[in-house]
């Protein structure tokens, strides 16, 4: 009997010191975050009314499958074709079922093969994408800065350098989309001060509040910061009459709108709150709503709001080195679509629960009776016809 009592506690007591050698070995070991606590709401959006779960993302079509990484954005020629940018640098043109090749941003005399993380900011990676009414295509690359792009010729033009002074803030890391006014400023999101494009997982780890809007004066050359504070600042949307510009504050989960005019210009609210995801790229439908996607959903809690709550979770993962690609891939198993009003009223919402076929949707367009869904990371766009089924009306909260 006594020798059982010892080897027990021989036992106990090497586990101590194993416990204890292993917690010294996660504190020493360097942590490439500075994370901190947030709660994004009291309690998780209700998954019914008009956020029931239905199937219809999965009635979608994998388009170019392998052919197209994360294509991020999309812009439409007065022909109908479709442009768009991708994760190795390239932009190209859809049309008649064939992709065509415009141009790519990478550097010369990069030998190493572009479309991996680790060469984005040799290959470059575009961003928003859009045309504008002299017919060039403005593209936003994420290292470098705003281009106009002659589509015909492949030709680029720097707009805007990222490396630009900013007044009022501080340097650019993120460069993520853009809007341009009709007076020709521009406006564009840094989702990250801190963390670029290929290590962007970080800026979720951390959950910092370094992303910031900012206006590009093309007259005076000079860029100002006019909102700061956000965290993960993404996806713009100008109103029809330029009286506010709406923004996709993604890791607050949450769509802020910015006054460009009127009594209460220079000032912003909280469009919509504690949306069932994380937003993207918003861009409106032919019927004058909003369609906003949503990169991750939070359908339940262990998905997203668990990490945003939990720092020390995030520390771990950080310090163990996981494979933070895969983690976000487990958290984007969920594809989620709404259909907004330009109220900020939720009318109708499009699923894919398991993620067959939309799992992480970053930008919707429309062209006649289809509409075409991005992703910051999967090899394919998807085509799925235009639904017209929104006629209920609730806030995601009720």
């Amino acid at each position: 009997m006594g020798k059982v009592k010892t080897v027990c506690f021989y036992s106990w007591e090497l586990g101590a010191v194993l416990a204890l050698a292993l917690a010294l070995l996660l504190w020493y070991l360097p942590c490439e975050i500075d994370p901190v606590y947030e709660r994004i709401s009291d309690a998780l959006p209700v998954f019914s009314g008009c956020l029931q779960p239905n199937d219809y993302l999965t009635k979608g079509k994998r388009l170019f499958e392998g052919k197209l990484f994360g294509p991020e954005s999309f812009a439409i020629d007065t022909k109908g074709s479709v442009y768009t940018g991708l994760g190795d640098g390239r932009i190209v043109k859809i049309s008649e079922g064939q992709i065509v090749n415009i141009t790519r941003f990478r550097k010369g005399g990069y030998s190493r093969q572009c479309g991996d993380p680790a060469s984005r900011q040799e290959c470059g990676r575009p961003l928003g994408i859009d045309f504008q009414p002299n017919g060039r295509l403005y593209v936003l690359e994420t290292y470098h800065g705003l281009y106009s792009v002659d589509v015909s010729s492949g030709k680029t033009e720097m707009i805007w350098s990222s490396a630009s002074d900013i007044l009022g803030g501080d340097p650019v890391g993120y460069a993520n989309h853009f809007t341009v006014l009709s007076n020709g400023s521009i406006l564009i999101t840094d989702s990250s001060e801190r963390h670029r494009n290929f290590t962007f997982f970080l800026s979720f780890l951390e959950f910092q509040s370094k992303g910031k809007l900012i206006i590009f004066n093309p007259e005076e050359n000079k860029t100002h910061a006019i909102l700061q504070g956000l965290n993960f600042a993404n996806g713009l949307l100008l109103a029809r009459d330029e009286s506010y510009v709406l923004l996709a504050e993604t890791g607050r989960a949450r769509i802020l709108r910015y006054y460009l005019k009127g009594p209460k210009a220079g000032s912003h609210d909280v469009f919509l709150s504690n949306l069932p995801g994380i937003p993207d790229n918003l861009s409106y439908s032919r019927r004058g709503t909003i369609w906003v996607p949503l990169a991750t959903a939070r359908h339940n809690y262990f998905t997203y709001d668990f990490l945003v709550e939990n720092p020390w979770v995030r520390i771990l993962l950080t310090k163990l080195r996981i494979d933070l690609e895969a983690l976000f891939s487990y958290f984007s198993s969920y594809g989620l679509l709404l259909e907004v009003d330009m109220e900020g009223t939720i009318l109708h919402s499009y699923h894919d629960p398991n993620g067959l076929v939309v799992s992480d949707a970053s930008e919707v367009i429309e062209l006649e009776d289809k509409m075409y869904i991005g992703s910051y990371k999967a090899p394919y766009i998807v085509e799925i016809e235009v639904p017209y089924q929104c006629t209920e009306q609730r806030n995601p909260t009720d």
